[in-house]
């Protein structure tokens, strides 16, 4: 059986697509836990409406009593699971008819931990480009990491299929209430080092929606620049304590250097800067790292590191 997990937080518009893309799908066993974390909106009255009209269908509607984060509500979905594989489904995005039936075959198929399909990016039009994998076939952690810290592989939870030992609740798992931006990060690498193989495939089987209107005023917070950096922290301690260190540190490095550079560009403040580790900073100071970066950027890099009214000029270009 397969456990698909849906936080909900305000989706009134979007809940019903995203709760009928399960109900026509072709494979059958499963059970849906939706978490409400917090909704104010009409989100869960429509759910409540749509459980009534389908009875048919094994759901379970867990309350949190305040938001907690979209990394609280996957947890309180996957500890709450009794399928024996875990689906994440986000509250605005919906599946293709045939997604579990493609996942549950893959996975089985494969005998991977983690099997990762294509998507879909669907904008407020309904139109529709698929996003296929860079590269395909079977990978373990080692491999797998190495493509997540080169940009060929994304950290995204959604579009794959985790065998649910994965989530074992006796071993460490991230759990940081309120954690709303690169919680995707820090749980899918924890879930990768535990995984002995991972399996890459190119069918499609996620919508995600892209609201252009939302994202092209996107502008972050202090409190979630604390929290992309809180992030950053976590990422570089998890992989420098595993077993994998020795075969991903010079990448990890680089790439732990570019979302330093990325964040201070879009304006980080320096409270928020101030968080980091470290360790962490240490990595800018380390010239095999910064020779390997273009020129332009490592001159960048030092400025807004060393000016931070610099970064209230360059976040202009991301908002």
């Amino acid at each position: 059986m397969i456990s698909i997990i849906v936080p909900v937080y305000n989706v009134e518009a979007y809940i019903i697509r995203c709760l009928d893309s399960i109900r026509k799908q072709t494979f059958t066993e499963f059970e849906v836990i939706i978490v409400d974390d917090g909704s104010k909106d009409d989100s869960i009255r429509k759910t409540e409406q749509f459980i009534k009209d389908n009875p048919w269908l094994d759901i379970r509607l867990i309350h949190h009593k305040v938001n907690s984060g979209l990394l609280a509500a996957r947890r309180t979905g996957y500890l709450n699971a009794k399928g024996e594989y875990i689906v994440f489904l986000d509250s605005d995005d919906f599946l293709t008819d045939t997604a579990l039936q493609v996942l549950s075959d893959g996975i089985n198929a494969t005998g991977a931990d983690i099997f990762i399909a294509a998507h879909n990016i669907v904008n407020s039009d309904n139109l529709s480009v698929p996003r296929l994998n860079k590269t395909t076939g079977d990978f373990n952690s080692t491999e797998i990491l190495k493509l997540l810290l080169s940009g060929s592989q994304s950290h995204s939870m959604w579009g794959r299929i985790f065998r649910s030992g994965l989530f074992n609740p006796s071993e460490s798992l991230p759990d940081i209430a309120g954690q709303i931006n690169s919680e995707d990060l820090m749980l899918f690498y924890t879930l990768v080092l535990r995984a002995e193989k991972i399996h890459v495939s190119n069918i499609p089987v996620y919508n995600y929606f892209y609201n252009i209107a939302s994202s092209s005023k996107k502008k972050f917070s202090e409190s979630q620049f604390r929290q992309i950096v809180r992030a950053t922290n976590y990422l570089y301690s998890l992989l420098r304590s595993s077993e994998e260190w020795s075969n991903v540190k010079d990448l990890l490095k680089k790439y732990i250097v570019n979302r330093i550079f990325s964040i201070l560009a879009q304006g980080c403040p320096q409270g928020a800067y101030d968080s980091l580790d470290s360790d962490v900073k240490e990595l800018m100071k380390e010239r095999s790292i910064l020779s390997s970066l273009p020129v332009h950027r490592r001159l960048a890099l030092a400025f807004l590191r060393e000016f931070p009214v610099l970064r209230k000029i360059t976040s202009l270009h991301y908002s």
